[in-house]
């Protein structure tokens, strides 16, 4: 079976859709979350709640691209959009870790 690479553009248009599909699930919650918390100054926000907020949208990030990726569908939901899959060198499924170190070292 010959294998074919996403070009990058294919890639790019992949990502932006599961950016618009993560904005869309997780901002109502973050909404609600910045409406809970008591009036603040953008100073007191960012000093108190600023690195939360960073670390729970990496885990988030982290778990929809390693979990998806890992699945069964071997794509996040952006890449099955395009038809793409996530494999290994020899075109078999990749693991949750092997998704996470992947995840990882795109930053």
């Amino acid at each position: 079976m010959k294998k074919e690479y996403a070009g990058f553009i294919i890639r790019v248009i992949a990502y932006f859709i599961d950016f618009l599909i993560l904005m869309a699930v997780v901002s109502p919650f973050l909404f609600i979350w910045a409406n809970s918390l008591p009036e603040m100054t953008v100073e007191e926000f960012e000093s108190r709640y600023e690195r939360i907020f960073e670390i729970i949208f990496i885990v988030i990030l982290w778990l929809y691209y390693a979990i998806l990726e890992s699945s069964k569908f071997q794509a996040t939901f952006g890449k099955k959009a395009l038809n793409l899959k996530v494999t290994n060198y020899q075109g078999k499924p990749v693991s949750f870790m092997q998704a996470s170190i992947r995840h990882f070292s795109k930053i």
